[in-house]
């Protein structure tokens, strides 16, 4: 991995495929011709969607930046079919490789976590974790605030809520704050995302919440948290966009269906 700034003449040379990855500007279409020029394979890597031309007219500077180098380009790599069918938008004939997103390799080393029934315990430990915020998109805390009805629902079996937050320390605005402030009637705790946060916090909460908004941003990402989440043997609530579909056999759908299993103490993932 080489910083864009560093890239010259002579490392091309040395390469036989050279991949660029997140930089959307002048250098990379340079790059891109000289690839060309000389015979050199020349890939983009597209994880997340920025190309949408009429969602964000901010973002119309990226549509023009990927609809010229991609006619430079060898081939593209995505990570999901969505982000594939955007490329094929601006380039139909180009080789396009799907390189799913990196999931740690885990295995189900003990038991899965399993609630206590209802009326033995007090409270419901749900988790939210993830980037919190974008420069584009309201996103992360913004679909969590949006849909903070599903979580009072929760409580409907006189189980009091408990809800960690765990995202990023930029996103944590004093509006965002605000925000959180006056949708959450119950309790709740935030604190900034680490790996070893994030398994401390799976390993002990009962429910993981992740709610999807509906901007194709948003349709594009891939399934890496419901997946750590299901590694983790803890039941999932997904709500607003599916983008978690092929999971359908494994997840909740709605507070309501997560009740009525938990009454039963008989869960999706068993």
């Amino acid at each position: 991995i080489v910083e864009i700034k560093s890239v010259n003449s002579k490392l091309i040379k040395e390469h036989k495929i050279v991949i660029l990855s997140k930089v959307y500007e002048v250098r990379s279409i340079l790059i891109a011709k000289f690839c060309s020029d000389n015979n050199i394979d020349f890939g983009i890597d597209i994880f997340d969607n920025y190309f949408n031309i009429f969602e964000k007219r901010i973002l119309n500077q990226n549509s023009y930046w990927i609809n010229k180098i991609l006619d430079l380009c060898s081939f593209a790599i995505c990570s999901t079919e969505y982000t594939k069918n955007i490329i094929r938008h601006y380039n139909k004939n180009l080789k396009i490789h799907i390189l799913e997103d990196s999931v740690e390799s885990k295995k189900f080393d003990s038991p899965l976590k399993l609630s206590r029934i209802p009326s033995k315990r007090k409270s419901l430990k749900v988790l939210w974790f993830g980037i919190g915020d974008n420069p584009y998109f309201d996103v992360g805390l913004h679909d969590l605030i949006i849909s903070s009805y599903n979580l009072i629902k929760l409580s409907s079996l006189n189980l009091e809520v408990e809800l960690s937050i765990l995202t990023n320390k930029r996103s944590l605005t004093i509006e965002k704050l605000i925000h959180i402030k006056n949708s959450f009637n119950f309790k709740y705790t935030i604190d900034e995302w680490s790996l070893l946060k994030e398994e401390e916090h799976l390993n002990k909460c009962d429910l993981v919440y992740l709610p999807v908004g509906f901007s194709t941003f948003s349709r594009a990402k891939t399934p890496n948290r419901v997946l750590t989440s299901l590694f983790s043997g803890t039941q999932v609530l997904n709500t607003g966009y599916e983008l978690y579909s092929e999971f359908e056999k494994f997840i909740y759908k709605s507070p309501e269906e997560y009740l009525i299993d938990l009454k039963l103490n008989k869960f999706k993932l068993n």
